[in-house]
């Protein structure tokens, strides 16, 4: 009974995986279990609960990081040119690097309340975010004058 128990409880688990990858993801990342993470990641950001907002804030930045990850895999396909690719990899590089000191800035008036770890995490998922949508802007740029990787 008890492993027919763990078993149902498994199943559940990676259907509600499957339904949102982030949310996986998400609990991957906190150490939490997959249905706390589901319990608040719509919701929490506006609980006034410290630990709710930090659930939620990391859901969205987990969402923004994962359209990221895909926008720049579609860039790097496109570019081909190898010169190319390293130079956008040492741009997002330095791109992460300054959004993470960005928001250690940001929220340092937060930096003695409960409230800091969902605010680092909702700053970082703004500038994910527009990361994301300026990395865009070249896909599908091609072999044009102006354009990363035209030579």
């Amino acid at each position: 009974m008890r492993a027919f128990l763990l078993l149902i409880c498994l199943v559940h688990m990676f259907a509600l995986a499957s339904e949102d990858p982030a949310l996986a993801e998400t609990a991957k990342r906190l150490q939490m279990p997959i249905e706390v993470v589901k319990q608040h990641y719509q919701t929490g950001c506006d609980s006034g609960r410290p630990s709710e907002q930090f659930i939620c804030g990391s859901y969205g930045l987990t969402v923004e990081e994962m359209a990221l990850e895909r926008v720049y895999g579609m860039l790097v396909s496109e570019l081909g040119d190898k010169g190319s690719v390293a130079k956008l990899a040492s741009a997002q590089e330095a791109w992460s690097v300054f959004r993470d000191a960005a928001c250690d800035f940001e929220a340092d008036g937060y930096s003695q309340s409960r409230d800091l770890n969902a605010v680092v995490a909702g700053c970082k998922a703004t500038y994910t975010k527009a990361r994301s949508e300026h990395l865009k802007t070249f896909l599908g740029c091609g072999e044009q004058y102006g354009c990363p990787g035209y030579k």
